[in-house]
């Protein structure tokens, strides 16, 4: 946002980070004393909609973020409608100025400018811990929906389900997991699905399901099965692992570059864990570790410059 990251940092707060200076240059924490400050430290994500607004999802309330260091709460209450849940697991902003959320295993709600507040759809069925973890719009204005553990939805503007992949023993034609964990769209409009148990290529022309970890895995091109992360990049595919690190894998040649941590090595990647990818405006791809800060890929030198954050 303006050049500027926003970075949320688990326990603790959120950094708007300034990546030329290299450096945090405001910090926004919670004060159970000032209702204009973060509803908890635990931000979970972070999206700007259309109008440029930030908004910021804990595991306690929404948070739209006013300027000048305030934010507008939103808490779940009595009144009808409400937040549903206070726990927020992402966020999706559209073209339109919509913004969707997914809360916990409560359901998905629309936030309404109009009227400052919410409507639920698809809610949480009683004794069913099902969570939404990934969403996505799509080119032609569909929803995608990925779930823990109920495999993936496509919806219209209207939250109702029209397509639904699972996984289903012995078709391979089938997500390899139901556990979704990360969506993403590619240039040719296909969507590719990183589960607990592997990465899957779904064709939206032939409506079929592709197992990478069957196919292209065979060569070891990922270091974990846990996929957890995915940003498309032209001919490139980045596929952001818990456990295993970052996997280049250009679509075009099927060959892949493999990243990791390395001892003594200042210069690769700061965690095995990657749990969010982000390309900023210069081409370079950031990668959100955990425990280890930002690790940013420099292009033109082919690896890592590692951002280390002090609470």
């Amino acid at each position: 946002n303006h050049g500027l990251l926003w970075l949320s940092i688990k326990n603790t707060s959120v950094d708007l980070f300034d990546p030329k200076k290299g450096e945090v240059v405001r910090r926004f924490t919670h004060d159970p004393d000032d209702p204009s400050t973060l509803s908890k430290n635990h931000p979970i994500g972070i999206a700007k909609d259309a109008n440029g607004t930030m908004w910021v999802g804990t595991n306690w309330g929404l948070n739209r973020y006013l300027g000048n260091g305030k934010f507008e709460r939103y808490i779940p209450n009595d009144s009808k409608n409400s937040l549903i849940s206070g726990r927020i697991h992402k966020i999706l902003c559209l073209p339109t100025g919509e913004v969707w959320l997914a809360t916990g295993n409560e359901g998905i709600a629309l936030y309404n400018r109009t009227t400052n507040d919410f409507k639920t759809f698809l809610h949480g069925q009683e004794g069913r811990n099902i969570i939404v973890r990934a969403m996505y719009q799509d080119e032609s204005q569909g929803i995608w929906l990925g779930f823990s553990p109920a495999g993936v939805a496509r919806i219209d503007s209207y939250a109702s389900a029209i397509l639904n992949y699972q996984n289903i023993p012995g078709d391979t034609n089938s997500l390899s997991n139901t556990d979704v964990i990360a969506l993403a769209e590619d240039a040719n409009h296909n969507l590719w699905v990183g589960t607990r148990n592997g990465l899957n290529y779904l064709s939206r022309k032939n409506n079929t399901v592709l197992r990478i970890q069957d196919t292209l895995n065979q060569e070891g091109y990922f270091s974990s099965s846990v996929i957890s992360a995915i940003l498309p990049d032209g001919d490139d595919l980045w596929v952001g692992t818990m456990g295993g690190g970052l996997t280049r894998l250009n679509l075009k040649n099927n060959k892949a570059d493999k990243f990791l941590p390395e001892e003594n090595n200042p210069f690769s990647l700061s965690h095995q864990d990657v749990w969010t990818l982000k390309k900023s405006a210069d081409g370079d791809v950031w990668a959100g570790n955990s425990e280890g800060g930002v690790s940013r890929f420099n292009l033109d030198r082919n690896d890592f410059t590692r951002y280390m954050f002090k609470r």
